[in-house]
């Protein structure tokens, strides 16, 4: 009984200094895991700032004696650093694209001359507001039909075949349109075939200026 109770004794006592070590040494580990990831928990908030668009994190970095931690510190303010860089440039850019959007809608807008530009198809797919001032049409009514609707000699609707689109390069030519009341326009078209980088055409941009007048005047002077 003695020695049963002595070796008794010196179980519990040997299970509770293994236990105490155990959990000194649980405690140990826990220390030196969070003192390792410790410098990880601001470059986890930085990756959350960058996710939701905030390109200027007010979360400081944690030195490390680690290297590698280091070494993704000095990335990520690198990184942050260069994102920052480019999105003022495309910020600036931006703004320069819509400014010199704008101009350009004024000066296409207030033209004498129709700017127009077809589709592979021969269809309109756009009008300055110069068409409806000389033909009478309105460009919602205009667009997406045929500009060979428009026209007024065959070899004129000939030419505007979609077939030949591809081919099509114009200089000065005069041509008739019918205007909204059914009278005949004379325009001095300028025309070509436009093509993507990989050379696949796919329209036809030019220009119409009214000569109507001049037209008739050289008619009369013949007659």
């Amino acid at each position: 009984a003695p020695l049963s109770q002595s070796v008794r004794r010196v179980v519990l006592i040997g299970g509770a200094l293994t236990a105490a070590a155990l959990a000194l040494a649980l405690l140990l580990v826990y220390l030196l895991l969070t003192r390792f990831t410790a410098p990880l928990r601001p470059l986890m908030e930085w990756a959350r700032e960058f996710a939701h668009g905030n390109w200027h994190p007010r979360t400081q970095l944690i030195e490390s004696g680690s290297r590698e931690i280091q070494e993704l510190n000095q990335a990520f303010t690198q990184g942050s650093a260069t994102l920052r860089h480019y999105i003022q440039s495309l910020e600036e850019t931006r703004e320069l694209l819509e400014f010199s959007e704008t101009r350009l809608r004024k000066l296409v807008n207030s033209m004498h001359e129709i700017l127009f530009e077809l589709d592979a198809d021969g269809r309109i797919v756009f009008l300055n507001p110069a068409w409806k001032g000389l033909t009478g049409f309105t460009a919602d009514d205009s667009l997406g039909k045929s500009f060979s609707d428009f026209l007024v000699d065959e070899d004129a609707i000939r030419d505007f075949d979609a077939h030949l689109l591809p081919r099509l390069h114009e200089k000065n030519r005069e041509i008739s349109l019918r205007s909204a009341d059914g009278k005949r326009l004379w325009m001095s078209l300028d025309a070509d075939a436009q093509t993507d980088s990989a050379g696949n055409f796919t329209g036809i941009i030019g220009t119409l200026s009214d000569v109507t007048k001049s037209v008739e005047l050289n008619h009369l002077l013949t007659r």
